[in-house]
């Protein structure tokens, strides 16, 4: 959430006409209740509602959770000797 609220101060002092050159116009297809309560929301707030969209996508991405790499936490968990090691990998390793 801090990162879409930086971003969008951020933007704010961009005047109007360099703000817009700093955007990649898009389109998406949205289900028809989605884009009512997008509407809805706009009109409540009275703001865009590519505004209401912009900040919606900031938030989810800020938030987002990224999967740690598969390596993280692999030491954890005891030893494993030389004699043990193939069955760890077989046991823990994604073998095709």
């Amino acid at each position: 959430m801090l990162h879409c609220v930086w971003y969008m101060v951020e933007l704010a002092k961009v005047p109007c006409q360099e703000r817009m050159m700093l955007m990649k116009k898009t389109t998406i297809y949205l289900p028809e209740k989605m884009a009512i309560d997008i509407q809805t929301r706009a009109k409540q707030d009275h703001r865009s509602e590519a505004d209401v969209i912009r900040e919606a996508l900031g938030n989810y991405l800020a938030e987002e959770k990224r999967p740690l790499p598969r390596i993280v936490g692999m030491g954890s968990g005891g030893k494993i000797t030389g004699e043990d090691s193939e069955d760890w990998l077989m046991e823990n390793w994604d073998v095709e």
